[in-house]
């Protein structure tokens, strides 16, 4: 891809970030700015279709957004395709419900999605198997306010499963 596409695609996001609504409103509009900046209808349709093909829809339910209020980091997930097919609604929710505690660091999460989805690819992924994954990745601490505030694991809590950390 040359630089001039790359100039077209940067000057397109940005004008979608500025207003995406009025995007597909003035693309006649934006074609016709990009002409007169001196470039070619090749690039700007090679541009445009870039743009088109790498785009996906991300439906309100596939990703969840985080501000930690007291370190001010922000954490943004999207759910990949593969998790969307393997991880179905109740086991969104339960990821949700454990964000939501605000008690797992990025890493912890993320590895434990990692290991969610290692299972889901060889088994039956379901409230038990996230418990288990869940008992080896963090400390007692953690667990027991998981199991307090997420009733899906109430069943299993007991002294055989507490980890020892």
């Amino acid at each position: 891809m040359n630089n001039n596409i790359i100039e077209i695609i940067t000057i397109i996001i940005q004008k979608l970030i500025k207003g995406e609504d009025e995007f597909l409103l003035e693309e006649d509009k934006i074609t016709e700015e990009l002409y007169e900046m001196g470039y070619s209808s090749q690039e700007i349709d090679r541009a445009f279709t870039f743009i088109y093909t790498n785009s996906e829809v991300v439906e309100e339910d596939e990703f969840f957004t985080d501000l930690n209020y007291d370190t001010g980091h922000f954490y943004r997930r999207i759910f990949t395709d593969a998790e969307k097919i393997y991880f179905e609604k109740d086991i969104k929710g339960i990821l949700y419900k454990i964000n939501d505690l605000k008690i797992l660091t990025d890493d912890e999460y993320e590895m434990l999605i990692n290991r969610m989805m290692q299972t889901a690819f060889l088994d039956k992924l379901d409230c038990f198997s996230i418990w288990s994954i869940i008992n080896d990745l963090v400390s007692n601490d953690k667990l027991e306010i998981i199991i307090d505030e997420i009733d899906e694991f109430n069943e299993f809590w007991m002294d055989s499963y507490k980890n020892v950390n």
